[in-house]
């Protein structure tokens, strides 16, 4: 039987410290959302905030990703704690923006009858959120 030796490089359980961080806030987030007001949300202006505030935060996150995948993990790089720090801030500010934007969102119900669109639009929103770092058992956390 051959044995494998594998070295993972020193910079790594940075990365995984500060994602993990990351992880743990979406995680919380995601728990535990805000109470109700009275006040129904429009439709239309939630609409409004997905094209105005949702679409820009997802449009930053992706390059963010990739920053992560082309100047930390990719093979052979050394980062420094500097640069760590930077690619993991650069993936929290549009994660924490649309972690706002949903509590914001759960903060007001959807008008009579429309409670089920509510629940699929939240699960839309929170995709990006839960997706980015491999959170899917995110309610483990």
């Amino acid at each position: 039987m051959t044995a494998f030796n594998i070295e993972i490089p020193p910079h790594y359980s940075l990365v995984a410290s500060e994602l993990a961080e990351l992880r743990r806030r979406i995680g919380k987030s995601l728990l535990h959302r805000p109470g109700m007001e009275e006040e129904p949300r429009d439709p239309f202006e939630v609409i409004a905030d997905l094209e105005g505030k949702v679409q820009p935060a997802v449009g930053v996150m992706v390059p963010a990703l990739q920053a992560l995948s082309d100047r930390v993990w990719a093979p052979g790089l050394n980062s420094s704690e500097g640069e760590i720090r930077e690619v993991v801030a650069d993936i929290s500010t549009p994660v924490d923006e649309l972690l706002e934007f949903l509590h914001g969102f759960w903060n007001r119900p959807f008008r009579a009858g429309l409670e089920p669109e509510r629940h699929l639009v939240s699960a839309l929103l929170e995709r990006p959120c839960v997706t980015s770092l491999g959170c899917s058992n995110v309610l483990r956390v």
